[in-house]
């Protein structure tokens, strides 16, 4: 089950997350919170491979975004790379 809201793309994923965090920025942000900015309903079903959660596991791992302690945050480097191509 997909939710056709979300787009469909890895890299478009990717994007939108990160367009949220830098939005929000500097405050950090939770998977549900923002599962909700996303648009994703509270009640929607549990889906293997969450293109949410893949999106934020790529971009965590190429060092665009912090993972503490369940918060979401992007780094000094995504930020500052933001503001370049603002």
């Amino acid at each position: 089950m997909t939710n056709p809201t979300l787009p469909p793309d890895p890299d478009q994923m990717q994007s939108a997350v990160l367009l949220v965090l830098l939005d929000l920025h500097p405050t950090p942000v939770t998977r549900g919170e923002l599962r909700t900015r996303l648009g994703v309903p509270d009640d929607a079903p549990f889906v293997d491979h969450d293109p949410i959660d893949v999106a934020i596991d790529e971009l965590a791992s190429y060092g665009l975004l912090h993972q503490h302690d369940g918060w979401l945050l992007a780094t000094q480097p995504t930020i500052h790379t933001a503001r370049l191509l603002g």
